[in-house]
């Protein structure tokens, strides 16, 4: 990545970057803005694309504006960007936190398909912490049709840009499971299909399928097989960490992006 962008910088080495908010500012200080970060000596730009905000409908993608949002112009603030001589990093979600409505998933995509949404051993919806909106299962047959559609459209644009060496990686979704500190537990998450039919695939791997068909839930009194259970569900639980990750980034190498791709996993308590 340095030698790309910063020839004369031997490699492996740091990059000093800074987050800038597009969709947060007027397009008419984009200019300004960037200068006084160019004065301030970065020359590598952040920021994260949010699928909502470009994606008001699942039958709408608007990277120029022409929804009568400035800020969806997301076309001329990279074209800025890159006559200024920054280089950038972007970050294409799905779900991107950053303190934005549902962490940029589209609210279309929970009305329109509310089978996608993730429930707890409870049977309860999974929300955000910011919100409280609800969250989608990320391995959903319907949330991958979509993300899949949302990652062709915003490689097609970011394509040129990489093929002028400005775009040097893209990071794919951020901080699994959704940014919450109480999604990091097991029982929090994944009661919901495809997980329960996907579950009892997995069990059968590694336990008893007859004991085995439904993930386990909380309990006072833990006896070695409850134990063993809950050590399998967490096992599942970073399958299908994986497996998310590995699947969306097939779908950006798919659409055609050949740039580094990197996951924040920031959750350390995860």
């Amino acid at each position: 990545i340095c030698k790309c962008i910063l020839p004369n910088i031997p490699s492996p080495c740091y990059l000093i970057v800074g987050e800038f908010p597009y969709y947060r500012i007027d397009p008419e200080l984009w200019p300004d803005r960037l200068k006084k970060v160019k004065e301030a000596g970065i020359e590598v730009l952040s920021f994260y694309i949010p699928w909502r905000h470009h994606m008001p409908s699942p039958d709408i993608v608007d990277f120029s504006g022409t929804t009568g949002c400035r800020s969806r112009n997301l076309k001329l603030f990279l074209e800025i960007i890159a006559s200024q001589g920054f280089s950038f990093i972007a970050k294409v979600g799905p779900f991107i936190c950053a303190e934005y409505r549902r962490g940029g998933i589209p609210d279309w995509l929970i009305e329109t398909h509310p089978e996608v949404t993730l429930r707890d051993y409870e049977g309860h919806e999974v929300q955000f912490f910011e919100d409280g909106l609800t969250l989608p299962d990320l391995l959903h047959s319907t949330v991958l049709k979509y993300v899949k559609q949302w990652y062709k459209e915003v490689v097609t644009l970011l394509q040129p840009f990489e093929q002028q060496k400005k775009l040097v990686a893209v990071q794919v979704d951020n901080e699994f499971p959704f940014s919450s500190m109480h999604l990091a537990d097991p029982f929090a998450w994944g009661y919901n299909e495809p997980h329960l039919t996907r579950w009892k695939d997995f069990v059968a791997k590694y336990s008893d399928p007859e004991n085995g068909s439904f993930p386990p839930a909380p309990k006072r009194d833990i006896t070695a097989r409850d134990w063993l259970e809950y050590i399998c569900w967490m096992k599942y639980k970073e399958e299908v960490t994986v497996e998310i990750l590995s699947t969306y980034s097939e779908y950006l190498r798919e659409a055609g992006l050949k740039v580094p791709i990197y996951h924040d996993l920031i959750m350390l308590e995860n």
